[in-house]
């Protein structure tokens, strides 16, 4: 976390997608790092999710999606990646 807020380390993360957009692993550790400031935050659990669901770590994306849920359960996003790995549109 290094003392910094996890909108700060959210938008670290972005700019390494934009630096390079295939550098997954360096955003998401952005993204744990901003968990792990704000656990409470949709958002965060979100891009965690988002980059497990690109390194193929399904099982990873799960746990970071059933987390999300129970710090934030009306989180737009969280319900969205949820209903589409369930099967769901």
């Amino acid at each position: 976390p290094m003392n910094f807020s996890d909108n700060y380390l959210c938008i670290k993360a972005r700019e390494a997608l934009e630096a390079n957009a295939q550098d997954y692993k360096g955003a998401f550790r952005y993204f744990e790092a901003a968990l792990k400031v704000n656990p409470f935050e949709g958002d965060n659990y979100t891009g965690c999710a988002l980059m497990c669901l690109y390194l193929d770590n399904i099982d990873r994306a799960y746990f970071y999606v059933n987390e999300g849920l129970y710090a934030d359960p009306q989180h737009a996003g969280l319900n969205k990646i949820a209903d589409t790995m369930n099967g769901g549109v």
